[in-house]
């Protein structure tokens, strides 16, 4: 039985980076149809290709799989950080 909720996370990564599915399919080498399908909650993958998800979409495999929105929230609060850090030093150096 494929999780549907799988295929949602993923869409939703993918348009949050600002993706089209044929750019994540030619990223992770599959075709735009297969993701379509995946997203859409047809069709499963491999464990490979679980790791190329997780690579191009910065999340982890757990947050992939399961919905661990613990993942998630720690990246989403360390790009924050890091934003706050480049607004100081960007700051700093107009003085």
């Amino acid at each position: 039985m494929i999780d549907e909720n799988i295929g949602v996370r993923i869409r939703e990564v993918r348009e949050e980076k600002h993706l089209t599915r044929e750019q994540l399919a030619e990223q992770i080498d599959v075709s735009a149809k297969f993701i379509y399908e995946i997203e859409s909650g047809k069709k499963s993958f491999s464990v490979d290709i679980l790791y190329k998800f997780s690579n191009e979409l910065s999340v982890s495999a757990d947050w992939i799989l399961f919905g661990d929105d613990v993942h998630k929230k720690e990246a989403d609060e360390v790009v924050r950080m890091l934003n706050e850090i480049y607004d100081i030093c960007n700051k700093n150096h107009e003085k």
